[in-house]
């Protein structure tokens, strides 16, 4: 299989649209998991055998779709702290903010989430 090459804008409007892209594409994943999921519940269930054929497929199934969820977390924490660090900026905005001053209080928010 070919790999995709694709530039990547490295703008804001650039960041975000590659965000969205991650975040569709997890979304999908999720989606797919949970096919699978009810896959392999049904063959559990309706099947004799199922348990010992898809027990481990379910299993694995469920760890794929809580990965997927914490990939999706993490994305959307992305978008929460970029929107914070706009607010921060605009807020800065025709104040006489040095950057070394709007840089701490970067570090200061980002300090406080953990």
């Amino acid at each position: 299989m070919a790999k995709k090459e694709t530039a990547v804008d490295v703008t804001g409007a650039g960041l975000e649209m590659l965000l969205n892209r991650i975040l569709e594409q997890c979304e999908r994943d999720i989606e797919e998991a949970e096919q699978n999921i009810a896959f392999y519940k049904t063959e559990i269930l309706n099947n004799p055998l199922g348990k010992e054929q898809f027990g481990n497929y379910l299993n694995d199934a469920l760890k794929i779709k809580g990965q997927v969820r914490d990939r999706y977390i993490k994305i959307v924490n992305l978008f929460k702290d970029r929107v914070k660090i706009k607010e921060v900026f605009e807020k800065a905005q025709g104040s006489d903010e040095s950057p070394e001053r709007l840089l701490k209080a970067i570090d200061d928010y980002m300090g406080d989430e953990d």
